[in-house]
């Protein structure tokens, strides 16, 4: 799980974008084993702020079929770990779209996971 979550974090790639204190990374490893991965939107992006933005979401559009495990990792610019938990707008779509379980990080030593 640890490896998934670490894989996460560099897909959020802070490198992109100089004006962000923090990226989020998804991967989703699907039913058929299958890895997918997404970060969030960048900062010129106008849904920035809207949940249709969020790597969670974001990766919902990427993966097939029901099953997925969702790792989220939040890295902040000196490259510690954050609270990625979703938010509670991810947190229904993630359920709607037939993910089995979602593991987050909550800090470099933390991390967190539901089943739905």
């Amino acid at each position: 799980m640890l490896h998934y979550l670490n894989l996460a974090a560099e897909v959020a790639d802070l490198t992109t974008d100089t004006h962000r204190k923090a990226f989020v990374g998804a991967v989703a490893i699907r039913r058929d084993g299958v890895i997918v991965s997404t970060r969030n939107a960048g900062i010129r992006n106008p849904l920035e702020r809207c949940p249709a933005a969020h790597a969670e979401a974001r990766i919902c559009r990427n993966k097939s079929g029901v099953g997925s495990i969702i790792y989220v990792a939040r890295i902040k610019r000196d490259g510690s770990l954050a609270l990625a938990k979703p938010c509670d707008t991810c947190f229904a779509y993630l359920k709607s779209m037939g993910t089995e379980a979602v593991y987050y990080t909550i800090s470099n030593t933390e991390w967190g996971g539901f089943k739905f």
